[in-house]
């Protein structure tokens, strides 16, 4: 039985060795590319260890060690979760920066992290508590993350399909084998793997190639804009934004103040009929305009 497990583990881990590759050379431009690669990337780890954890346990190391250490590595990858999410969506809605914002995700990101190293070393009790605060740390991020989409959702994508691919799988593929380590600790034991989580990833691979266009979006699917409404100024803080510059390097360059920037786009937003920098970096088009 165990070699159909760790079958299981190897087609799934074929199936992220298939796809990262193509996703990279298609999208690497489009834009949070790089956070959302890192997130696939974290959850291809995940289900790397899955199936070192499952060869070892049959093979070498007795079995509640190595479920202890893949628990661990799981509670790890959370940390990276609660750190990478935010920063996608930021990207993806071009989020202005904020550093005590920043700051605040980084050390819970932090927190989870060195706690998850040493969570086997730690009393069943303790343990627990540890447990229960990191996945409120996970679902305190995806709840974050989606305020942030309903807000600026619309301005990027064209459906919903994207939104499930990047919050529910992830949080599923997780969520789903630290359950089936607590409901069923002696099994996975036995096994030395969790068995749900090679299922889910399969998922996720076959939903991001099925969703692949829609989940990075091209710029040249988009409409330009008519920037003829806006004054000479205003085209040239445009044409700023369009080179990738921030508030503050464009205020340096036109000799402004950071709020007086601020103001310039809220009216170029307003002229334009856009809401974030990133409807205007993608030429989005006012509703009613051709």
């Amino acid at each position: 039985m165990n070699h159909i497990y760790f079958a299981l583990y190897v087609i799934a881990l074929l199936g992220g060795a298939l796809l990262l590759p193509v996703l990279y050379f298609r999208y690497k431009t489009a834009k949070a590319f790089n956070e959302s690669f890192a997130i696939y990337v974290v959850l291809s780890l995940l289900v790397f260890l899955g199936t070192c954890t499952l060869y070892i346990a049959v093979n070498v190391s007795p079995y509640h060690f190595l479920f202890n250490v893949f628990v661990s590595a799981a509670f790890c990858n959370i940390a990276a979760l609660v750190y990478l999410l935010p920063r996608q969506q930021y990207q993806l809605f071009n989020v202005p920066e904020n550093r005590r914002r920043d700051y605040i995700w980084r050390a819970l990101s932090g927190a989870v992290f060195v706690v998850a190293l040493f969570m086997w070393l730690l009393p069943q009790a303790i343990a627990f508590i540890v447990v229960v605060l990191s996945l409120l740390a996970l679902i305190s991020t995806l709840i974050y993350c989606q305020r942030l989409q309903n807000r600026f959702y619309a301005q990027v994508f064209t459906s919903n399909k994207p939104k499930v691919v990047a919050l529910v799988l992830p949080v599923l593929g997780i969520g789903l084998g630290l359950l089936e380590g607590f409901v069923f600790g002696d099994g996975v034991a036995k096994r030395g793997v969790i068995l749900s989580l090679p299922i889910v990833y399969i998922l996720h691979c076959a939903s991001v190639w099925w969703l692949r266009d829609e989940l990075f979006p091209s710029t040249t699917q988009v409409q330009a804009l008519q920037l003829d409404q806006l004054t000479a100024k205003e085209r040239e803080i445009v044409q700023a934004v369009l080179k990738g510059l921030s508030n503050k390097q464009i205020a340096a360059d036109f000799g402004l103040s950071p709020s007086t920037v601020k103001n310039h786009l809220y009216a170029i937003f307003k002229k334009l009929g856009v809401t974030n920098r990133y409807a205007l970096l993608n030429g989005l088009a006012t509703k009613g305009q051709s």
